[in-house]
């Protein structure tokens, strides 16, 4: 039997870090002060996602409504997308075993 398995490259999974790392960083509050300043967090919020810390350690995300609705939509886009080609390989016969499959990943991670 044969599967099919997508590989990602461990470069292009670091080329994706960098790119998540070059963002702006997310404005952070401690948590004591989202509860006594709840209004002023839900006016942040809709202007830009916040994170809430609890001893130094970001624990949630604020973020509006909006923003939250279109990341959802945006996760499923991609997942469909995903399965799509997957698919697309599929029916061109465009598939590895699962031996060669973990073989490859084996020699990407031993680098």
């Amino acid at each position: 039997m044969v599967y099919a398995i997508k590989l990602i490259n461990l470069a292009d999974m670091a080329r994706m870090n960098q790119l998540s790392d070059n963002c702006d960083p997310m404005k952070t509050i401690a948590a004591a002060d989202a509860k006594t300043n709840f209004g002023a967090l839900l006016d942040n919020a809709q202007r830009e996602p916040v994170t809430i810390s609890k001893n130094g350690r970001a624990v949630a995300v604020v973020m509006s409504a909006a923003e939250f609705e279109e990341q959802q939509k945006l996760k499923l886009r991609l997942l469909r997308d995903e399965v799509r080609e997957g698919l697309d390989d599929v029916e061109r016969g465009a598939v590895v075993s699962p031996a060669d499959a973990f073989a490859g990943m084996d020699k990407e991670l031993n680098k």
